[in-house]
C-alpha cells in the first residue's frame, strides 16, 4: 500500500470509527504504522535489505532510526560492552 493510500484509509477510519471530524483526521499519517512495522521486522531479523525494500526508503540511518526494540535487548547491547 502506497503511503498516501494508508493516509487516506487510516483518516477515513478516524472520521468513520473514532468519530474525528476531517480536519482533526488530516492531522494524522501513517506514520505509527510505519514505524511499528520496521520494528517487528527488526525483531523478528528480517534481513535489512528486505526491511528497506518495503519500506521504501535507500538509507541503512532510517532503520536504526526505527530500531526500537525491547528494554531487553538493549540492556544486553549495553552490558556486552560492560555497562
Amino acid at each position: 500500500m502506497s503511503r498516501s493510500d494508508l493516509c487516506w484509509f487510516l483518516r477515513e477510519c478516524l472520521v468513520e470509527h473514532c468519530f474525528l471530524d476531517d480536519v482533526e483526521a488530516k492531522r494524522y499519517s501513517g506514520h505509527s504504522a510505519r514505524a511499528g512495522g520496521a520494528t517487528e521486522f527488526i525483531k523478528t531479523r528480517i534481513p535489512r535489505h528486505i526491511i528497506m525494500g518495503l519500506a521504501g526508503v535507500t538509507s541503512e540511518g532510517w532503520i536504526a532510526t526505527y530500531d526500537r526494540v525491547s528494554l531487553d535487548r538493549r540492556l544486553a547491547v549495553s552490558s556486552s560492552f560492560g555497562f
